[in-house]
């Protein structure tokens, strides 16, 4: 049945926020602030509002906004949410054939209450207070500067515990307390890890994007900003779950920037195009390159903001050339030696032998082959499914169980011609399977959960039911798929499960 599997390497990821090494600047500011010098907010000595900006001129064309229809965007307690609850009124397909080529940032407006399940404030104190953040995954910022982690980390059980080797440093929740009254803002990198209503956004973006996604969680209480005016080399969905945010937006100076940019880009706009103000229930596209900044408004000083943001890498012509160098390999000419210290001209006919070989290998089938391969290449996180039954096959409620595929929203089943193996391609990994299985493989990728029973159905005189257990049990081995229980499944599951 199966017949072999390859690992992929998956998309390269790249950090689009360079992290800060020294920490004498921000730790300057929060020590003056203790003595008195303010770091921001009206009602302090020595403080004055952040200047506003003049926009005297500015087309207003520059941020398209929408306001979402109130039944689409609703409170999400109770469902989960989907990518056109997030860019509505519009569709996800008038998203991205409207607004997405276009690479304009746009803003959906919301009722306060459409993003509260997502994040809960007593979430944020679960994560701090409990134990499940240590040092080094909670982050402070003011101003673009990172706060030393030493300022609020603690070793474990007490300043008088012996730290073995192995030991993460804790969050001291006091100290972090005392820290964000001071201007610093809050953030805790890659949330969707450690909430379940987060992950859920994350696959909304990711089954829509087709891109790896990840999500940040951005606190504030005070008129002061986190990061300095930046841009980013992926686009930003921002979402402002409570509170408000100020943002000025600035336009792009480089067209199309990139992490691995060998051009300097480090300058903003003198003055930006747009300013407005987030509220909750907001939601704020902004593409890369784009720079911006945000902070709490002078007048919500003292009242808490969150705000996530999701990160989208959009493919670049530089992924796509390491993509055509995977499949170059296989070509004797693309595994020659480069030929530097060979006789001259013979460089020459090798580049024009290598320029040769690309144009045959890019042909007609090229685009087909690149969308497959990348929406089905990464790896989703991976649930382990543990139940009463660690063998699933020996309950007396199996033909109930359902029987899901991971990364089954962006996989791919091909077949070079009528005699060839298939080959699954889900969740980082290309199975090649047994053709005489293309019915039950076909239901299963093409499904989000398919019952045990219904798998036995497809065609009884072909596939017995003790063949598709023996096939179900493989594929559960090897981790191909997941079975969940017919009653308390651990997965959430999205769309018609067939009976």
């Amino acid at each position: 049945m199966l017949r072999g599997a390859v690992r992929h390497a998956g998309a390269a990821s790249r950090t689009g926020v360079r992290r800060e090494t020294l920490h004498r600047e921000a730790m300057a500011r929060l020590i003056s602030a203790r003595v008195g010098l303010a770091l921001g907010g009206p009602d302090e000595p020595g403080s004055q509002d952040p200047p506003q900006p003049n926009l005297d001129g500015c087309p207003p064309e520059i941020v398209d906004e929408f306001k979402a229809r109130v039944g689409a965007a609703s409170s999400l307690a109770g469902r989960t949410m989907g990518f056109d609850d997030i860019v509505s009124p519009l569709s996800t397909e008038e998203f991205f054939s409207r607004q997405f080529p276009h690479r304009r940032p746009t803003l959906f407006r919301g009722p306060p209450e459409r993003f509260a399940p997502l994040v809960e404030w007593e979430n944020l104190d679960e994560l701090i207070c409990t134990g499940r953040l240590n040092a080094g995954d909670l982050r402070l910022f003011v101003e673009g500067q990172q706060v030393a982690s030493e300022l609020y980390a603690m070793t474990p059980y007490g300043s008088g515990y012996r730290q073995q080797e192995g030991d993460a440093e804790t969050v001291d929740d006091r100290k972090v307390m005392a820290l964000l009254r001071q201007g610093a803002t809050l953030v805790v990198n890659g949330v969707h890890e450690r909430l379940r209503s987060v992950a859920d956004l994350v696959h909304a973006f990711e089954t829509a994007l087709h891109s790896y996604s990840k999500v940040n969680l951005y606190a504030s209480w005070r008129p002061t900003r986190g990061f300095g005016t930046h841009w980013d080399d992926h686009d930003v969905y921002v979402v402002q779950v409570h509170g408000e945010k100020l943002w000025h937006l600035y336009g792009p100076t480089r067209k199309f920037p990139i992490g691995a940019d060998t051009v300097l880009n480090d300058l903003p706009p003198a003055s930006p195009v747009w300013t407005g103000h987030l509220t909750a229930g907001d939601m704020f596209y902004i593409p890369r390159g784009w720079w911006h900044d945000a902070r709490v408004p002078p007048s919500q000083r003292g009242a808490g903001s969150i705000h996530l943001t999701c990160q989208a890498r959009t493919l670049t012509g530089r992924d796509v050339l390491l993509w055509l160098g995977d499949k170059l390999t296989d070509y004797e000419a693309f595994r020659k030696d480069v030929p530097l210290m060979a006789r001259e001209g013979q460089l020459e006919q090798y580049l024009e032998e290598l320029k040769t070989l690309i144009g045959e290998v890019l042909n007609d089938r090229t685009a087909g082959e690149l969308k497959d391969d990348y929406r089905s290449r990464w790896t989703e996180r991976p649930t382990a499914g543990f139940g009463q039954w660690m063998e699933p096959w020996k309950s007396p409620n199996w033909d109930r169980y359902r029987v899901v595929l991971r990364g089954v929203d962006h996989s791919h089943l091909r077949r070079d011609d009528e005699d060839a193996s298939l080959l699954l391609t889900a969740n980082g990994w290309t199975y090649t399977l047994d053709p005489k299985c293309l019915p039950l493989v076909t239901l299963l990728a093409g499904n989000d959960a398919v019952t045990v029973a219904a798998l036995k159905a497809v065609d009884p005189r072909a596939f017995s039911a003790k063949f598709v257990d023996d096939f179900i049990k493989m594929l559960i081995r090897r981790a191909i798929v997941l079975a969940v229980p017919p009653r308390n499944g651990t997965r959430q599951l999205h769309g018609t499960i067939p009976t």
